[in-house]
């Protein structure tokens, strides 16, 4: 996938079709709905991880493996539609709340995706970090801007996928940037040097 348009659903094909091969070998019809579920959970949710934590999966995607999933899900086959008992999104509520808890593949996408904002704050003496700083000259900077304002176009769209992606309902003012202050007011030293505007 390197070097190839992750915009296009065609970069994808490759993960999807991981996706429905591993389903093609159960029956899926003769597993209970809680067979299923721990199946999505277990199993399916794993097969696009490594790539959704490198690479910001499109919306065509992410909506494809919604609905071999929820196929699966409802109908025990992802090949063939039928009716869905409930919508996808409250099948991806946590059980304490009337969903099944499974995990959605946007929010696992977006999860992955900062925790590269997260390493790139932390670790200071790796490999990846000497590189982004090479690159982006200051990385820390650019990953507390709000807004990906410190983009610039010839930086890669893996950097600024990385860059611009932020918490959806923020549970800190200032979304990524704010959660990181909170959680560092008590060691002003991790931050030393950078500038909070």
């Amino acid at each position: 996938m390197v070097g190839a348009n992750l915009r296009r659903k065609h970069t994808w094909l490759r993960v999807l079709n991981n996706l429905r091969s591993r389903l093609s070998m159960w029956k899926g019809r003769n597993i209970s709905i809680g067979g299923r579920v721990t199946l999505i959970n277990s199993v399916l949710n794993a097969i696009p991880s490594f790539t959704l934590s490198f690479f910001k999966a499109p919306g065509l995607v992410l909506k494809e493996i919604r609905s071999i999933l929820n196929n699966f899900l409802w109908c025990g086959n992802a090949n063939k539609r039928c009716g869905h008992w409930v919508d996808w999104h409250t099948v991806c509520k946590p059980k304490e709340k009337g969903g099944l808890g499974v995990r959605d593949v946007g929010e696992v996408n977006k999860a992955l995706l900062l925790k590269w904002k997260w390493r790139i704050l932390l670790e200071d003496k790796t490999l990846c970090s000497d590189f982004l700083a090479m690159r982006y000259f200051d990385p820390k900077v650019k990953v507390l801007a709000i807004g990906g304002c410190a983009n610039s176009s010839k930086d890669s769209l893996w950097w600024r996928d990385v860059i611009n992606i932020d918490l959806m309902e923020a549970p800190c003012e200032d979304g990524f940037k704010g959660c990181v202050q909170s959680i560092f007011k008590k060691e002003p030293m991790f931050l030393s040097g950078l500038v909070f505007g």
